[in-house]
């Protein structure tokens, strides 16, 4: 129908904006299992950096967001069942994902020190690729 093409792709947008929140929330939780997974090897005066009291803050931190961020997504996820009006949730969802998935990788590249940004683990890839997503739609 003539000059109805923005309202169909807003909601097109609408749609797809928690797809990449979800994708970007997945880059975000792979990112902070990595920097677990190295804290808990990766040893500092004699102890893994895992128990060092600004490491713990800085997953915890990650954690939180993660849990809050997944609650938002799901929300905008249900408002599109329900056929609402999802612009705002769906945006709010891919906003917040796509700022955590940035984060939790720059974090997790700062975990793993100076082999956070060689291609022998894959945080740094992670932070590529939160880059994208923060970019996408």
């Amino acid at each position: 129908e003539v000059n109805r093409g923005f309202p169909i792709l807003m909601k097109t947008l609408d749609a797809s904006r928690p797809l990449v929140a979800a994708l970007a929330w997945g880059i975000a939780k792979r990112a902070i299992d990595e920097a677990v997974s190295y804290a808990r090897e990766r040893k500092q005066f004699g102890q893994p950096i895992a128990s060092f009291q600004m490491t713990q803050a800085k997953i915890a931190e990650l954690v939180s967001e993660l849990e809050a961020t997944w609650f938002t997504i799901q929300r905008a996820a249900w408002g599109l069942d329900r056929q609402e009006d999802a612009g705002l949730y769906s945006s709010i969802a891919k906003l917040k994902a796509a700022t955590l998935a940035v984060r939790a990788t720059g974090e997790a590249i700062q975990i793993h020190g100076g082999y956070g940004y060689t291609t022998d683990y894959p945080v740094e890839k992670l932070y590529r690729d939160s880059r994208r997503a923060r970019t996408a739609l």
